[in-house]
């Protein structure tokens, strides 16, 4: 097995065992899903999830998703949230070409492949992706209404599983 896809970060912990939040991200994972509008046409939506909080952090919806605009979709993120040690996803065209390697490098960002068809080493990002809550629940009109509904999906995603949003505490 090649080391780079074993690499696991590592979460600090306390002696109870909880993990510990840090000021900035231990690492982030990024993955694509697709769709179609009623016209035929395809879309990409690209989720960035927080490895720590499984918070989403990013959500872009368009016809086509360039490895520019997926870095330019992290920059944002790194400007609110800080840049992450890590980023883990897979092996698409987007996530392998020049300029997605050479600004990780130069953001000294350790990027983690996942092996080919093992999706679930990304699990964070996969368990977001929700193509049954979501995508496979909605008929998309045209891309407005498609990025419309992924949006109002993902916030009430992120307001049923945020405990303090929920009006859970940590003794429930």
């Amino acid at each position: 097995m090649n080391a780079s896809f074993s690499k696991v970060i590592d979460f600090p912990i306390l002696a109870d065992g909880k993990f510990t939040q840090c000021s900035s991200s231990p690492g982030m994972g990024l993955d694509f899903v697709c769709d179609t509008l009623a016209t035929g046409r395809g879309i990409r939506v690209l989720a960035v999830v927080d490895a720590f909080t499984r918070e989403n952090l990013s959500l872009e919806v368009d016809t086509s998703l360039s490895s520019r605009r997926v870095t330019r979709s992290l920059e944002g993120v790194i400007e609110c949230r800080g840049k992450p040690e890590a980023i883990r996803c897979d092996n698409g065209p987007e996530l392998t070409n020049r300029h997605f390697l050479s600004w990780c490098e130069e953001r000294k960002i350790q990027l983690i492949h996942i092996q080919p068809g093992r999706p679930m080493q990304n699990g964070h990002v996969e368990s977001f992706n929700g193509r049954d809550e979501c995508l496979n629940a909605n008929w998309f009109r045209n891309l407005m209404d498609a990025r419309t509904k992924i949006t109002a999906w993902r916030d009430e995603l992120q307001w049923r599983t945020t405990p303090q949003q929920s009006g859970l505490s940590d003794a429930q």
